[in-house]
């Protein structure tokens, strides 16, 4: 039937997998990645962090999370700018993609406040309805570029209805995808430890404080512990627990938020220098909501359930903030 802790019902956790789209091999070697190599990407992190201090003359405690990065480590931007950035992340991913990203603005199917909470809707008539966050920060076209991912899985054509989503894990694979185009548009068009802080912010959140928050799930009173295996550098430990409302409402959820960003971290990485993975990784997202996880994993000859999946994301990531130093 199931079984219940204190916090939320885990009911049979195959089944849930499933709603989901992973399954329980590809979970396992996904977390056995995660627990490994989530310390050594938290300790890189601090490492920037404090070196990005100690360049302005400044002294830096272990980070907590969402601790501010020093002056001259952001951008404000304009909300024209923030739309351009995400319709260029999602043309450097295809051209095709950028096309339904530019169709979205000038049809005006993207609604913008300082307090919304982003989602992207399928229509009755013509491309899905996109709402999404403006706090004129760096995250604002982050968030955006994640949105239209979601957007170019759902869009068909021009009129008719717009389409469900796939499972969770293959829905957020497309908008993680977007976001790694996100970064590279922004480190090659915005401040350079803007970019730098920007990237090196979303990693440590999606490779290591999720897959933290994915253990949490499973033990709900050992948040000190669980922080300091996942993130020893960092100042998580006191915190409180980060379990949300939607963790709580669909256990797993979490997972796939992991799993997805860490797959769209290899998948990009190859796109970047392979046609031939662009082309596939397109037609894959215009199965719309016949996409699945492990299909795309299959667009880089892998099977999901292999481990070295998961780490070379890890390896790009590293690699992501060792470059990041030389801002700092």
């Amino acid at each position: 039937m199931g079984q219940k802790n204190q916090i939320f019902a885990l009911v049979n956790t195959r089944e849930r997998l499933g709603e989901i789209g992973v399954d329980e091999a590809a979970a396992a070697a996904f977390r056995s990645v995660a627990v490994r190599r989530a310390p050594l990407l938290a300790g890189a992190y601090a490492a920037l962090f404090r070196a990005a201090f100690v360049r302005d003359g400044l002294a830096a405690l272990p980070p907590r999370w969402r601790t501010a990065w020093p002056h001259g480590w952001s951008e404000t931007l304009t909300w024209p700018r923030t739309q351009a950035l995400a319709v260029a992340a999602l043309a450097r991913v295809h051209p095709d993609l950028g096309r339904n990203a530019r169709a979205m603005v000038r049809l005006r199917r993207i609604r913008a406040s300082a307090t919304a909470s982003p989602q992207t809707r399928a229509a009755r008539l013509g491309p899905p309805l996109v709402v999404t966050r403006f706090d004129a920060t760096s995250e604002s076209p982050l968030i955006l570029a994640h949105e239209l991912g979601h957007a170019a899985q759902m869009a068909v054509r021009p009129l008719g209805p717009s389409r469900p989503p796939p499972p969770m894990a293959a829905a957020e694979l497309a908008a993680h995808v977007a976001e790694r185009a996100f970064h590279a548009v922004y480190a090659e068009d915005g401040p350079p430890r803007a970019a730098a802080a920007r990237l090196a912010d979303d990693l440590l959140a999606m490779l290591v404080r999720h897959p933290a928050r994915d253990a949490l799930e499973a033990e709900p009173d050992a948040w000190g512990p669980i922080a300091r295996r996942y993130a020893p550098d960092l100042a998580w430990a006191g915190d409180a627990p980060p379990l949300t409302a939607r963790a709580r409402a669909e256990p797993l959820s979490t997972l796939g938020y992991a799993m997805a960003a860490t797959l769209a971290t290899t998948l990009f990485a190859r796109m970047e220098g392979d046609a031939r993975v662009r082309g596939a990784y397109v037609n894959w997202v215009r199965a719309g909501p016949d996409a699945r996880f492990a299909d795309a994993a299959a667009l880089l000859g892998a099977r999901a359930d292999d481990p070295a999946l998961y780490d070379a994301a890890y390896d790009v990531a590293m690699d992501d903030l060792e470059r990041a130093q030389r801002f700092a």
